[in-house]
């Protein structure tokens, strides 16, 4: 049987009709998920089905005042890649704040007891670490909440930094700066899930007091 021309052209209609629907529905779906992943929270990795594009959605966009970071600090994704980028970010300045507290409070440097060496250690790279991180992970998801992720985390560093500086004032100029790290490294990881915010700092925390406990070994023996 024959088509006339009014129903070929009718069928021209429907399917531009249908392909503009489509290209409509992708660009509404396109523009809806990332508002619907900020508003969904952190994010089980278990699904296999949302493996591949997770990381690009739970990323957090870097803020402003925090732009002179490196964009992969608030990524929580390659943890190896992740934990020796945090530890460079938090390492590497303290060194440089240690020589200046130095500087201006000679004499006001943090003492520790003498005890065994192998007790120093695990107490400066396990036991604080974890404390520490118990304990700053606990007040941040309350600030967070509260009043936001920059909020949150520059009072956590300001906390610590007061904390410290009351067992040596030029502890606190230092150790301001890598609580700031670990605060950042705890909020982003967050968003994949809670074990690995405790976790990821723990382990940054651990390296970064690794140098210093042993220096100070090295210097008891």
């Amino acid at each position: 049987m024959s088509t006339g021309p009014r129903a070929r052209h009718r069928g021209v209609h429907v399917r531009t009709a249908l392909a503009a629907l489509v290209r409509t529905a992708h660009a509404v779906r396109v523009e809806i998920a990332p508002a619907a992943t900020h508003l969904a929270g952190p994010v089980d990795l278990a699904d296999p089905g949302r493996a591949e594009a997770l990381p690009d959605e739970i990323a957090l966009a870097r803020p402003r005042l925090l732009a002179f970071l490196p964009a992969a600090l608030f990524q929580p994704s390659r943890p190896l890649r992740y934990v020796a980028l945090a530890w460079a970010c938090a390492f590497l300045p303290s060194l440089l704040l240690s020589a200046v507290a130095s500087q201006l409070l000679p004499g006001h440097a943090p003492k520790f007891p003498a005890v065994d060496p192998g007790l120093l250690l695990f107490l400066l790279v396990v036991f604080a670490p974890v404390v520490e991180t118990l304990i700053m992970g606990t007040v941040l998801l309350i600030l967070n909440r509260i009043a936001g992720f920059v909020p949150a985390v520059l009072l956590s560093s300001l906390g610590w930094g007061i904390a410290h500086s009351l067992q040596a004032p030029a502890w606190g100029l230092v150790i301001w700066w890598p609580f700031l790290i670990f605060s950042i490294a705890f909020l982003t990881w967050r968003r994949r899930r809670l074990a690995a915010a405790f976790g990821m700092p723990m382990v940054i925390h651990g390296l970064q007091n690794l140098g210093p406990a042993l220096l100070l070994i090295n210097g008891a023996s």
